[in-house]
């Protein structure tokens, strides 16, 4: 289904967060991977506390997924939510050397 072209990945649900925010919470690290070649993906589209998805993968411990979107051309590595926490900040909180490494 997320290859479906007509499919709109940058939809919204009820908390603000996008397809590719819940594939993060999930840890569905294909979803995620799928979403990120869409040409379509707005990859730095924030929830209603302005975190990114970036913010989200950080703040879960999921390095694999840290180094996807690092790697995505469009990622805005410091970008701050709305309480002034960039993804190195939210990675810094749960003490995960690797991704803190990964962000720096």
């Amino acid at each position: 289904i997320l290859t479906l072209p007509t499919l709109d990945i940058n939809k919204i649900d009820d908390r603000g967060r996008t397809p590719l925010m819940v594939a993060i919470e999930n840890e569905d690290e294909e979803s995620v991977k799928l979403l990120l070649k869409r040409p379509d993906l707005i990859v730095n589209k924030n929830d209603r506390y302005k975190r990114i998805p970036l913010n989200y993968a950080a703040e879960h411990n999921l390095l694999s997924i840290v180094e996807a979107l690092v790697h995505h051309k469009d990622i805005l590595i410091n970008n701050r939510d709305s309480e002034g926490r960039t993804s190195l900040i939210c990675a810094s909180l749960n003490d995960n050397a690797n991704v803190i490494n990964l962000l720096l």
